[in-house]
């Protein structure tokens, strides 16, 4: 279709699919990586288990308006799960809400050996040649219309986490 359009005058804005627009609205998207910390906070211990807790700056929830003077789509994004990754040999506890333990830190310190937890590691052996490294990965849920439209996800700076071995001589007493 051809159209004629006067000198100086702005051309007739084209029919864009809602669909379009949610999808340019998603593409601009930037989720928030979690940054994590780690309980007990400067070091760990082998088969104990360490905690692990999350920040996200912008919050939880976000969402992008895409716009054009006749329509208007919105896609929201809300945070659903937190898995970790740790190059140090153990067990992780996940997947975690979005915001990683709920544990208060007294039900961390009273949290002894061999006990499952709701969101972190347990180490089976010390860091000897170095702090091990844990990451977390937060997966995002993006909806438009309240309808799926994609999984988005945000890695965060690794923690270290030295990890100590507790020993002990039993002398039979």
């Amino acid at each position: 279709m051809i159209q004629w359009v006067a000198a100086g005058a702005p051309p007739p804005l084209q029919w864009i699919p809602p669909r379009t627009l949610a999808l340019m609205a998603l593409s601009r998207m930037t989720v928030q990586a979690p940054a994590l910390t780690t309980n007990p906070a400067n070091n760990s211990y082998v088969d104990l288990p360490t905690f692990v807790t999350a920040t996200v700056s912008r919050g939880l929830a976000l969402f992008v308006t895409a716009s054009i003077p006749t329509d208007s789509e919105t896609v929201w994004a809300r945070a659903q799960d937190l898995y970790l990754s740790t190059n140090g040999p153990g067990s992780l506890f996940q997947p975690c809400k979005p915001l990683g333990s709920s544990y208060s830190a007294a039900q961390m310190a009273a949290t002894g050996p061999g006990a499952t937890i709701d969101c972190g590691a347990r180490y089976g052996l010390p860091s000897t040649g170095g702090p091990y490294s844990l990451s977390g990965t937060l997966l995002w849920r993006a909806t438009w219309n309240g309808a799926f439209l994609a999984t988005l996800s945000a890695t965060g700076a690794p923690v270290t986490v030295p990890v100590a071995e507790i020993q002990s001589i039993n002398r039979g007493h």
